[in-house]
């Protein structure tokens, strides 16, 4: 995975077991974090650089001195990462939960079910959105509370797996259908399904549509929306 934040692409090296930073100006390697035994999802957030690991911890790191500052133990098998104001959000794919970790105190402090296999999270405006790869659906919780507010059926088959929201709509990856969701974020009514590639998973927002990775395929679909 990658992501470009303070000035830097950031990029996850499971060889390595951390993250290393490039400066986009040169294309050179300026730092290496080690974070912990297979670094999956990033995200940055609260003045940090997030990273879960597939052995069962979510690290934090300062950029500003590129070092990890702490490490968090969380479910097993954390696959992506959001955060807020206040909260990390992270997916536990074999524990079928969300823990949210205060970014205060680097402590989980809920642990929610949502249902087997979460994978994509995403913060918007309406909650924070999780895909659940394993039974096709796409769960809305309450930041307040933590708790499940809605649950949505993306269809039959449907396998949820990158999840990203602009404020308005939330876009879903569905892994089985090749295909791109797409959710109104208000009422959570379904609005409507993109063939995209093989295998799609990871998933952004910008440029007045959707950016989807499909990993079979080794191909990038832009989906606009109508």
């Amino acid at each position: 995975m990658r992501v470009v934040a303070a000035r830097s692409a950031w990029v996850a090296s499971f060889d390595f077991g951390g993250v290393v930073r490039v400066d986009p100006a040169t294309n050179r390697v300026v730092a290496r974090i080690k974070t912990g035994r297979g670094p999956e999802g990033m995200a940055f957030g609260a003045g940090a650089l997030w990273v879960s690991n597939k052995s069962g911890s979510v690290s934090r790191n300062d950029p500003r001195v590129n070092r990890q500052v702490a490490l968090i133990k969380v479910g097993p098998e954390p696959r992506y990462l959001a955060v807020d104001a206040g909260s990390v959000w992270v997916t536990s794919y074999d524990a079928g939960e969300v823990d949210r970790i205060s970014a205060k105190t680097n402590r989980v402090t809920q642990k929610i079910s949502v249902g087997p296999g979460p994978q994509g999270i995403s913060v918007g405006r309406h909650g924070v959105w999780v895909g659940i790869l394993l039974d096709g659906s796409l769960v809305r919780l309450d930041p307040r509370t933590g708790r499940v507010a809605q649950r949505i059926a993306l269809g039959d088959g449907a396998g949820a797996e990158g999840v990203a929201s602009d404020g308005r709509s939330v876009w879903v990856a569905d892994y089985n259908g090749a295909s791109v969701i797409r959710v109104d974020a208000a009422t959570g009514r379904v609005l409507g399904h993109v063939l995209t590639g093989p295998q799609p998973r990871g998933i952004a927002v910008g440029a007045g549509g959707a950016w989807v990775a499909n990993s079979a395929g080794s191909t990038l679909s832009h989906v606009v929306p109508r």
